[in-house]
């Protein structure tokens, strides 16, 4: 699944435990991989140059910046919560205060108070 795709028909004709099991990124194994997703500790993440980096910030290819941004680990999540609630995406967030943070900034305008 990626980003805002609606969860596929086979999926949806899953029951919930092989849902469960399977959702999240996992991939199907090959040979020398790891049978299930890695944890990404990292806190920044490596490209070869300025111009790819910009590209990812801009959202014109994809990658990961900056783990409070989100990481590979984070997106397994919210692939896992959006194929169990069997919608298009989830949201994972690092702390409650930084989910009732976007929640509020869901309503906020320009010129509110």
């Amino acid at each position: 699944m990626t980003f805002h795709d609606a969860p596929s028909p086979a999926s949806q004709q899953q029951g919930m435990a092989t849902r469960a099991v399977h959702a999240g990124g996992h991939r199907a194994p090959q040979a020398g991989n790891s049978t299930t997703p890695p944890i990404y500790p990292a806190t920044a993440f490596v490209y070869d140059s300025a111009e790819e980096l910009e590209a990812v910030i801009a959202k014109e290819q994809g990658g990961f910046v900056y783990s409070r941004w989100g990481n590979p680990t984070t997106r397994a999540l919210e692939e896992a919560v959006a194929d169990l609630e069997a919608t298009g995406d989830a949201v994972a967030f690092g702390s409650g205060m930084a989910a009732i943070h976007a929640a509020l900034l869901l309503d906020a305008r320009a010129g509110a108070h």
